[in-house]
């Protein structure tokens, strides 16, 4: 009886090959035209959270604008009296 040599990297190249498959398929379905719809929703996410970044650069320009005013600074009266008088 005549045996013939397994090969020992058959399997191996028969698991790559179905990697590079998979990938293939999942690179098609990526790039295909349902991804659009959900190129859009990022796109909008973007711009949701560019603006969200402004608001936030703008809330603490305020807030630094607001620690920094001097106490004996006219801006700072109403503030005092927006307080009410201290009790102590």
């Amino acid at each position: 009886m005549v045996r013939h040599p397994v090969h020992p990297h058959a399997f191996a190249a028969l698991g790559v090959a179905a990697l590079v498959a998979a990938l293939a398929f999942l690179l098609e379905r990526a790039l295909s035209t349902e991804f659009h719809p959900d190129a859009r929703v990022l796109t909008l996410l973007r711009e949701l959270s560019d603006l969200d970044s402004g608001r936030n650069a703008e809330a603490g320009r305020i807030a630094t604008e607001l620690v920094a005013v001097p106490p004996g600074d006219g801006r700072a009266a109403p503030l005092h009296r927006l307080a009410g008088p201290r009790r102590g």
